[in-house]
């Protein structure tokens, strides 16, 4: 568990969690930002999704994706690497997402440092990537706030990648 404030920790997904992934993700708008979280996102994908993170963190031994907690059993969001399998590998994507009445109150800035601090020390990734769509421009200045560098953009001029390194 990582304390963010007074209120907000970021701890592992578990099983407990599921209720409150459907309700956060299903019928809501990151389907528009994050394809994976479907607006039919249901029990099953919640079940699914939450045994992946604990495969990864049994594997490398330390987990990689942690929720945003505003209470032992309630979260408001998600951070992590969606791509990470094993400490000390080269870079790794990060994959962050509030749910919509948690927005814009600066949640997502106190966290990502606190995260990336523990991606670069703790995971010992080498580099950080993330891409973002052109239309997201919350994400985009949270990444630049939080010192990652454009790099470039995919061929169909909707998504722009960024990157950072532990020195930034």
């Amino acid at each position: 568990m990582i304390p963010i404030s007074n209120d907000l920790v970021l701890r592992s997904p578990t099983e407990a969690d599921v209720q409150n992934y459907v309700e956060l993700i299903a019928g809501s708008d990151l389907s528009e930002f994050i394809p994976v979280l479907r607006a039919d996102y249901c029990e099953e994908h919640a079940r699914g999704w939450i045994a992946h993170c604990r495969k990864v963190e049994v594997k490398s031994g330390h987990p990689s994706t942690f929720v945003i907690s505003e209470a032992k059993e309630h979260f408001i969001g998600q951070i992590g690497l969606d791509d990470f399998e094993t400490v000390g590998q080269a870079s790794a994507e990060i994959g962050y997402w509030l749910g919509k009445p948690h927005r814009e109150r600066g949640i997502m800035s106190a966290a990502m440092p606190l995260f990336l601090e523990y991606a670069f020390n703790t995971l010992r990734v080498g580099k950080v990537v993330a891409r973002t769509l052109v239309s997201n421009l919350a994400s985009q200045r949270l990444l630049e706030r939080t010192h990652f560098s454009p790099r470039a953009d995919s061929p169909d001029q909707s998504i722009l990648f960024y990157e950072r390194g532990a020195t930034a």
